[in-house]
């Protein structure tokens, strides 16, 4: 799904400097949601799936899609 949405809003020689996100919707696509693959990030852990008391409330992750 995250392959197919890139497609859509890159450019496309075959259609002259226009993306095909324009073509279907008269409009420039927004990009700025856009992640690096990979990136590093933090994700917080509920109270209800902590393990104790004094067990860490984050954990480091690596951004795989979006």
């Amino acid at each position: 799904m995250y392959t197919v949405h890139i497609r859509s809003i890159i450019l496309i020689s075959s259609l002259k400097k226009v993306m095909p996100y324009e073509v279907w919707t008269s409009c420039k696509p927004n990009v700025s949601h856009l992640q690096i693959f990979g990136l590093l990030g933090w994700v917080h852990i509920s109270k209800q799936v902590q393990k104790g008391k004094l067990e860490s409330r984050i954990v480091k992750v690596h951004l795989l899609g979006w």
